[in-house]
């Protein structure tokens, strides 16, 4: 009988559940099994996504059914007998991790939105959320000596007059978030580890020091308000793109087809990420940049 591979189904953030299909897909594609597809049907609401909005949640689902390129769409799974695998995805031990995870640097073939020239340098710092205690959190000190040494960056890479963006999901300021408690499914899925209500039953949600930042890089485009799509467009067609511990633009490195940091791994957060067809250079822990092959 024919194996076959599947996502690992998880009902998360719009962000972790399209690296999850990237993974499953990437798979697939090195091993010459087929893919097939389950639709995304409900994600997590974070509040940048802005999503409370029935008609922006459903627009949301759409545009991010439809952003990947699938070579095995047309396949009809109802003509023959199949069988996941074992291997990876859904038919595989919970989280659906494979034994190795070189695969991923097939990502960029899913990447259908090749990008205009552009001199964006994009710099995605997780927030919202991810308060001090939560690993995808990184401390505005190290995005601070990212941005000193932008410029230099920059003059190795040659990209000259870079349009440097700090792409966040910080609210304006420290603020608090609480789900929709008719919906109990997403109510009840902030109850997990790294996200802690206040006394008064509330979610915080972390804003940015944004003095520190345009202190660092006066010049600095700082973009709070996209909508989900946009941010997730913007990352993926940067000349540049430095990702967050984030699964949100950890996806959009994986299939970015230009430049991209990779950062060392991290507690709390999964080894198989950082893994990128197209680095360019690595950035420790405190946001020191090296390049490879210069």
């Amino acid at each position: 009988m024919i194996k076959i591979v599947e996502e690992f189904q998880t009902t998360d953030g719009i962000g972790a559940m399209l690296w999850k299909k990237i993974y499953a897909m990437s798979y697939a594609y090195q091993h010459k099994m087929l893919f097939k597809d389950k639709p995304f049907s409900w994600f997590l609401i974070h509040p940048s996504d802005n999503a409370e909005n029935e008609k922006i949640y459903y627009e949301i689902l759409y545009k991010f059914n439809h952003i990947l390129y699938n070579p095995w769409k047309e396949i009809d799974f109802n003509s023959f007998e199949w069988e996941l695998t074992n291997l990876v995805g859904q038919g595989a031990a919970a989280p659906g991790f494979a034994d190795h995870c070189d695969f991923l640097l097939n990502a960029p073939v899913f990447n259908k939105h090749y990008a205009k020239q552009n001199k964006n340098i994009v710099i995605h710092m997780r927030r919202g959320n991810a308060v001090k205690l939560n690993p995808r959190h990184t401390d505005e000190d190290v995005y601070v000596h990212i941005l000193n040494q932008i410029d230099f960056i920059c003059a190795q890479l040659k990209i000259f007059n870079p349009r440097v963006i700090l792409l966040t999901d910080a609210p304006d300021y420290d603020t608090t978030y609480m789900p929709i408690k008719k919906d109990l499914k997403q109510y009840s899925m902030w109850h997990q580890p790294w996200l802690d209500k206040n006394d008064n039953g509330e979610w915080p949600l972390l804003s940015v020091d944004w003095e520190k930042i345009i202190k660092a890089y006066p010049s600095i485009v700082i973009e709070n308000k996209l909508s989900t799509y946009d941010s997730f467009m913007l990352m993926l067609n940067a000349a540049v793109l430095i990702p967050a511990y984030s699964a949100f633009s950890q996806s959009a490195a994986l299939l970015s087809h230009n430049q991209v940091f990779e950062w060392p791994d991290k507690h709390g957060m999964d080894t198989q990420m950082n893994l990128f067809k197209n680095t360019v250079g690595n950035i420790d822990e405190h946001g020191n940049i090296s390049l490879k092959n210069y």
